[in-house]
């Protein structure tokens, strides 16, 4: 429940700033866990690059993904197994980023440096 307030607030605030906002993209990404399921994102529920420019060089993005894994493997255990032991289930990622623009006449390049938060839910 209290993640859940964090992410409201924290889009409440990056929406705040729409008209300063940078970039606005979708996104996506494929997860292939070692003895797991194939695993992808739950179109259109990413959004990547929502940020505001701190100045002409920095900048910080966040987004937010929802994906449904559908298995996962563990490590550690004392047998061995070929499929996936956990899952399937939700979970919400949300990524922290500082950007370095560097932008020319006719190209521009991010350097990007960050991390992320996740939180599964709805395990079965």
């Amino acid at each position: 429940m209290k993640f859940r307030n964090v992410l409201i607030v924290a889009l409440l605030c990056a929406s705040a700033h729409q008209l300063r906002a940078q970039n606005v993209g979708l996104s996506f990404s494929y997860f292939l866990p070692k003895h797991g399921d194939f695993s992808t994102p739950i179109s259109p529920f990413s959004l990547r690059g929502v940020g505001v420019d701190i100045n002409r060089f920095l900048a910080l993005e966040t987004g937010a993904t929802l994906y449904r894994m559908t298995g996962m493997g563990m490590t550690g255990l004392p047998f061995q197994y070929d499929h996936s032991m956990v899952g399937p289930n939700f979970t919400a990622f949300v990524p922290a980023e500082l950007v370095l623009q560097l932008k020319g006449k006719s190209a521009q390049l991010d350097l990007k440096a960050g991390g992320f938060g996740f939180y599964g839910f709805n395990q079965h």
